[in-house]
């Protein structure tokens, strides 16, 4: 298990996400150790995930918790906003509690980790092509406020409205980026350094399912 999949993991499970210092409290690791685990996005051995079950008395290994949204034809079941409109555009703000259950293809997910959470919204507006089509439904890895990882694809909330957009973190600011090359239509956005505590991080977009016109 990864660094950054052992974080979400925990944060599910637990609500809690540990620091640097309290997972080399831990695994008896120093903390610059663990600090330069984060860095390579390195993986935890067996014995090390065992002590961290041991110590927030949880089970990652817990076949029974991912048995309820996994099956063994190569689909997953995910909840589904129908009702939610992810914009590449502008922006749009449509929240709804309406939810369905689906199942997707597992293989449409890039990096899939059975304990991640995982939804589906819908795709509005052009501004992410050719990457992303107006009406494609999105796979989201829901991420609870985690960090950017620079040049992914987010569905995020800022200023009432919910994007879809490439984002990167720069010391002082966030850079949001449009796929789509007309940078006249679609400039690159930052959001400096003392509002970027109002980006509210939704999900990582994973992977999309298109139907074909």
């Amino acid at each position: 298990m990864k660094h950054s999949e052992l974080l979400q993991t925990l944060q599910n499970l637990t609500n809690h996400k540990p620091t640097q210092s309290e997972l080399g409290k831990i695994l008896g690791k120093a903390t610059n150790s663990i600090g330069a685990r984060a860095m390579r996005d390195s993986s935890y051995s067996i014995d090390e995930i065992k002590k961290i079950n041991d110590y927030f008395n949880i089970d990652l290994f817990n076949q029974t918790f991912i048995d309820d949204i996994h099956d063994d034809s190569g689909e997953i079941t995910v909840d589904y906003y129908p009702e939610v409109l992810a914009s590449c555009g502008n922006g749009t703000f449509e929240l709804s509690q309406v939810k369905e259950k689906i199942k997707i293809p597992r293989m449409c997910i890039r990096h899939y980790f059975p304990l991640s959470q995982y939804s589906v919204v819908n795709a509005y507006g052009d501004s992410m092509l050719p990457a992303i089509q107006n009406n494609d439904k999105l796979v989201v890895e829901m991420l609870n406020g985690a960090q950017i990882r620079d040049n992914n694809i987010y569905i995020f909330f800022y200023d009432d409205k919910i994007f879809v957009k490439r984002l990167v973190q720069n010391v002082d600011s966030i850079a949001i980026i449009s796929d789509n090359p007309d940078k006249e239509i679609y400039p690159t956005r930052f959001i400096e350094k003392e509002a970027m505590n109002d980006i509210h991080l939704i999900g990582r977009i994973v992977g999309l399912i298109r139907t074909m016109n």
